[in-house]
């Protein structure tokens, strides 16, 4: 996913002293799976800052120099967690944490273009490693694996004459990775022993172009999620 930002200054780096505002893309307003819908709000720059849940429970992000902390309430109002989102030079997500458990944590390394290279999380001792692998401008497939061994592959598909318009300005996002150029078309999970199972992704459109439903088929399940804009 792309974060498209206009830039308030060009002389430091991204995310020290200026405010990176998101695009005027349309913003989701309604974001609905299984009958549950998430409601998102954004400040001056566009910037998401809440998202509310269907039963009532709120995720508030907040923005400062060089990080993002995101704080999750429960129904009632009550902290159930803060993650803290620290930022590199080109106001990316590098180091993502627990604030109460920051020996937990997952990195994030970037290529040239802004999409992942590599993520590696470290969590209750134990280390898991994500490679990223690319071709014609989307990504192809992810390899997983922990202290070393290999544990799933995920391998992805696109149709060819849909371009990708679900970008990270659509949510209000500046820290997140490039997208593929694409829409998913399918994304199947391959173990190591040569089973797998496999997604489908089947999108309908607005008159702006924009992703108002999609479907999500696998052999077991069927998952509709629909989208409303500001």
């Amino acid at each position: 996913m792309l974060a498209a930002t206009s830039l308030l200054s060009c002389n430091k780096d991204k995310n020290e002293t200026e405010i990176i505002p998101v695009s005027n893309a349309p913003k989701y307003k309604i974001v609905d799976f299984k009958s549950k819908p998430d409601t998102y709000t954004y400040d001056q720059y566009g910037r998401q800052v809440k998202i509310v849940s269907f039963d009532g429970s709120r995720l508030e992000i907040a923005y400062s120099k060089n990080k993002v902390i995101k704080t999750q309430y429960d129904a009632s109002g009550i902290v159930s967690n803060t993650t803290i989102i620290e930022l590199n030079a080109d106001g990316l997500e590098a180091k993502v944490y627990n604030k109460d458990i920051p020996a937990n944590f997952t990195l994030y390394e970037y290529n040239a273009d802004k999409t992942f290279s590599k993520v590696t999380a470290v969590y209750n001792g134990a280390t898991t490693v994500n490679q990223y692998y690319y071709s014609g401008g989307n990504q192809d497939s992810v390899r997983y694996s922990t202290n070393g061994n290999w544990y799933l592959t995920n391998v992805y598909e696109y149709y060819i004459d849909q371009p990708c318009v679900q970008k990270p300005e659509n949510s209000g996002i500046t820290w997140y990775r490039a997208p593929s150029k694409l829409m998913c078309k399918t994304l199947t999970h391959k173990n190591p022993d040569g089973t797998g199972i496999k997604e489908d992704y089947v999108y309908e459109y607005n008159a702006q172009g924009l992703v108002s439903k999609v479907t999500e088929t696998t052999p077991t399940s069927t998952v509709i999620g629909y989208y409303t804009y500001y």
